[in-house]
């Protein structure tokens, strides 16, 4: 996919988006069906265009990520690291687990190991964080203390659970040969 390709998609987008704000008021609702249409339709440099989409997500993530990080100060993720990793304990061990088996014990097709394995890399990231920061812009008392919680929490299951997702598929014989 050439510059060109990818700098006329960025500003088609742009121009969806404005047009969409202008109108009715619903850009993400109106790139999400120009998203749709192009996924079910062929046209010239669809490959391209995926692997261009594919890292400008991957670059988004990681400007992302180092912004949240701009809002944390390690110090005070030192007084609430007790309380914080009892949470991520219950959430990584106990909640997570009982929140995908009870809806997959609906769903065929699934054995135990790969239960185990889907509540062992289950959702984390910048979500829960990105949402804490709406308490902090609307000044709502002790929502500082919230977000160095959840920060911690989601630190703690990237650290623990990102890092050993190969090791446990090993251990839980689901490694593809």
């Amino acid at each position: 996919m050439t510059i060109g390709a990818a700098l006329a998609v960025v500003i088609v987008g742009v121009l969806i988006a404005a047009f969409a704000n202008s109108t009715i008021g619903l850009i993400v609702a109106a790139v999400g069906v120009v998203g749709l249409i192009l996924a079910h339709n062929d046209f010239p440099r669809k490959e391209g265009l995926k692997e261009f989409h594919d890292g400008l997500g991957w670059l988004m993530q990681i400007i992302m990520f180092v912004l949240l990080g701009l809002l944390v100060f390690p110090s005070r993720l030192l007084v609430i690291a007790y309380p914080a990793m009892v949470i991520s304990a219950v959430l990584i061990f106990i909640a997570r687990p009982v929140g995908v088996f009870l809806p997959m014990a609906f769903i065929k097709g699934f054995n135990t190991r790969e239960k185990i394995f889907i509540s062992w890399v289950g959702l984390r990231g910048s979500v829960p964080i990105v949402l804490a920061t709406f308490p902090m812009l609307a000044g709502v008392p002790y929502s500082k203390l919230v977000f160095n919680v959840i920060f911690f929490i989601v630190l703690t299951s990237v650290l623990l659970q990102a890092t050993s997702i190969g090791l446990v598929a090993r251990l839980l014989k689901l490694q593809q040969r």
